[in-house]
């Protein structure tokens, strides 16, 4: 499972920061996605079957592909360019914060509640994700700047299309590598999850 899992991931990134761009509507989708994400920690907790286990992964990872750009839209809306490297810095700081926390405490569950006791703590967990959503109101974010303020293309000068990107040497390179670090990256970190629960 952990394979096509990670497969899903990855064609997945790029699809999910083409549907926040698309959507213009960054707080629904990252609330969708939330939904999405307790949606599939539920059905690991009331259906370990191989099959809804399965979907659950694939509809964690596609959650995931798009939570991660929702969150950068809206930290970018709200704070703008000048302020974005700090605000990415706040983000990433109370993730790894969290994510320590979450660690702990579902290892604990697990070992002292049980294994599904962990999935229903997540979906728990996403109410106060949703509320917290609900308490940034539409006029705090500029979806303008969300979307990173692209001006208008010029007369005779038509937006290049998404496949020249790929002339871009030094994007791919750093593409590649983060195309390597994820493959080496993702297939442990399900492993150490299941290692500190069980």
């Amino acid at each position: 499972l952990t394979p096509m899992r990670n497969a899903a991931l990855l064609l997945g990134q790029l699809a999910g920061v083409a549907v926040v761009d698309a959507a213009r509507l960054e707080r629904v989708v990252a609330a969708f996605s939330v939904v999405v994400l307790a949606a599939s920690a539920l059905m690991f907790a009331v259906w370990p079957i191989f099959a809804v286990v399965l979907l659950a992964k694939v509809l964690h990872s596609a959650a995931s592909c798009v939570l991660g750009p929702a969150i950068g839209a809206i930290s970018l809306g709200l704070v703008g360019h000048a302020a974005v490297s700090d605000r990415f810095g706040r983000n990433a700081r109370f993730a790894s914060l969290g994510a320590g926390f979450a660690a702990i405490s579902m290892g604990a569950i697990g070992y002292l509640v049980s294994n599904s006791a962990v999935f229903l703590i997540t979906v728990a967990l996403c109410v106060p994700t949703l509320f917290a959503l609900a308490m940034i109101r539409s006029g705090e974010v500029d979806a303008e700047r969300a979307h990173g303020g692209r001006p208008a293309p010029h007369k005779g000068h038509p937006e290049e299309p998404l496949w020249s990107l790929a002339r871009n040497r030094p994007l791919m390179v750093f593409a590649g590598c983060m195309v390597l670090f994820h493959l080496a990256n993702a297939a442990m970190l399900p492993l150490t999850a299941s290692v500190l629960t069980m």
